[in-house]
C-alpha cells in the first residue's frame, strides 16, 4: 500500500495520506494513537523514504508492480530491518512514536543505497 501512494503521491504527499488514513484506520478498529500504541511516525516515514529510494532506483522502464515486487523480496522487506538503524528502546520511545527520530545506530541512508 505504501509503495502505491509513494508512486502515485511523491513521498511527502504519501507520508501525509499515509498518517491520515492510518490514525483513521487505527480509530474505526478501537485503537487508540497514543503514546504507546497505535499510529508510529518514525516507522511510517523510515518506510516512505526506504519505498521512495527503492521505486526511483528501478528501472524506470519497469512497472510498478514489477517494482513492488522486487521489493518484497529484497532485503528492504524485512520485518526487523529498522533494527538495523534504530536501538528497539529508541524505535518504540513515545517521542519516535510521535515524530520522526533519526537513527541511532547506523544513518538510515545505508538502507537507502542498497
Amino acid at each position: 500500500m505504501g509503495a502505491w501512494h509513494v508512486a502515485r503521491l511523491g513521498a511527502a504527499a504519501a507520508l501525509e495520506t499515509l498518517r491520515a488514513r492510518i490514525t483513521r484506520l487505527n480509530q474505526r478498529n478501537g485503537v487508540v494513537n497514543s503514546a504507546t500504541s497505535g499510529y508510529h511516525e518514525t516507522v511510517t516515514a523510515a518506510y516512505v523514504r526506504i519505498i521512495d529510494a527503492h521505486l526511483r532506483a528501478s528501472a524506470p522502464e519497469a512497472s510498478l508492480a514489477e517494482r513492488i515486487r522486487l521489493l518484497i523480496v529484497s532485503p528492504l522487506a524485512r520485518r526487523d530491518l529498522l533494527l538495523e538503524f534504530y536501538s528497539r528502546d529508541r524505535l518504540m520511545s513515545p517521542q519516535a512514536r510521535a515524530g520522526w527520530v533519526e537513527p541511532d545506530l547506523a544513518p538510515l541512508a545505508e538502507a537507502l543505497s542498497t
